[in-house]
């Protein structure tokens, strides 16, 4: 049932938009890959392939799909951010003004949780900061703040632009700003004080074209299937130039910084999941949807602590999981045995029974925020326990 509540800000009607059938396909895309996600972060903190995984000339085609798969994912969480916010203003659930502001406030909290609660007590495990990563939080923070300005502007100003940048990643690539511009554009590591590093996986302005994409493409819903097929034989032609000898490399993309062939492929695929999930989402991945930013924030720590238990039992110490880099994984860590990690079969393993306790933790952290919400009286910061009629369909 979908239901309608009254805005705080303008006293009008508006329809919750998590039961918007296209909220709901944005929440089942969105779990799906955060599913996915979570098999990449097992692979990486449990894994005995202790290489990059995309390396031909190392990796077998199990690892490499393994990895491979995972390219989805942040390509589709910058595209559905845009979306969620034009579907929040498309709703009447908040005013442009309103949704500019809860862009730039989130925004600017997940570089801070990035860089504080989520780098010590999950990718690191130390306080050390000569080691620092700006990872998908930071590229998504920084394009949420960049976005509350496209959201004053009509939405096909968004779709241009995020179809520009997308289009036009070869030309980013070639810009030189110096390192404080850099730090926006590049995929690499930056050393601005001796000693202290600072790998940019997830540069903005690369990643901004997806999300704005996103955004624009929220008032086109009958445009996702054509969009994406647009998209996939476009980059079916571009990687075709290049004539790579195998099936493998041909689908072989380069993700840091994101260049046009990725993001070609993976925003096609990603629209035309969101067309086929449009009226017929699935609940079972919606659970981890609704919940993005809490599964993220509770999964990586999760995996990490596994890591840690594993290699005290078999190792007697886990120094490479609690000092050091810790997240760069195309190299051994320093101090790792040589037979550190687990196979493949049983990352599989470890990853589906993750994805189990996720999924208890996500639902029932989703029903007690729902019931907290519902039950407060009207004119607080939530929808009311009873709700005005819904207004007449459009």
């Amino acid at each position: 049932m979908i239901r309608a509540y009254t805005c705080r800000m303008t006293g009008q009607p508006f329809v919750d938009s998590a039961a918007l059938p296209r909220r709901r396909a944005v929440d089942a895309v969105r779990g799906l890959v955060m599913v996915v996600m979570a098999l990449d972060h097992v692979r990486d903190f449990l894994g005995n392939a202790h290489s990059d995984a995309t390396d031909l000339g190392q990796t077998t085609v199990s690892l490499f799909l393994s990895r491979w798969i995972t390219h989805f994912c942040a390509p589709t969480f910058f595209l559905l951010a845009g979306t969620s916010a034009a579907l929040s203003i498309e709703s009447g659930r908040r005013t442009v003004g309103a949704a500019a502001r809860f862009l730039v406030t989130r925004g600017i909290a997940l570089v801070v949780i990035e860089q504080t609660v989520l780098r010590c007590f999950g990718w690191y495990f130390h306080f050390d900061y000569h080691f620092m990563n700006a990872g998908v939080l930071y590229g998504l923070g920084l394009c949420m703040v960049m976005l509350a300005v496209l959201v004053w502007l009509p939405p096909v100003v968004s779709l241009v632009l995020g179809g520009a940048i997308i289009l036009g990643e070869p030309l980013l690539a070639r810009i030189e700003l110096g390192w404080a511009g850099d730090v926006l554009l590049k995929s690499r590591d930056f050393e601005p004080v001796a000693g202290y590093h600072f790998f940019v996986s997830y540069p903005p302005l690369p990643w901004l074209g997806a999300m704005a994409f996103g955004y624009g493409m929220s008032r086109q819903p009958r445009w996702l299937v054509a969009t994406g097929l647009a998209m996939l034989a476009a980059f079916v032609g571009l990687r075709a130039l290049d004539h790579p000898g195998s099936l493998l490399a041909f689908i072989n993309v380069d993700k840091y910084p994101p260049t046009t062939t990725f993001l070609l492929l993976t925003l096609g695929v990603a629209l035309l999941a969101l067309a086929a999930l449009d009226h017929r989402p699935l609940a079972l991945f919606e659970v981890y949807g609704r919940v993005p930013l809490f599964c993220y924030l509770i999964h990586i720590p999760a995996i990490h602590a596994l890591a840690v238990v594993y290699s005290y039992a078999k190792f007697g110490a886990a120094t490479w999981l609690t000092s050091g880099p810790v997240i760069f994984w195309d190299t051994p860590l320093p101090g790792s045995p040589p037979d550190y990690g687990l196979s493949l079969p049983l990352i599989y393993a470890v990853w589906i029974a993750l994805l189990a306790a996720l999924y208890v933790t996500a639902r029932t952290y989703w029903t007690r925020t729902r019931s907290r919400a519902a039950d407060r009286p009207r004119g607080s910061s939530a929808p009311p326990h009873r709700p005005a009629a819904p207004p007449a369909p459009p």
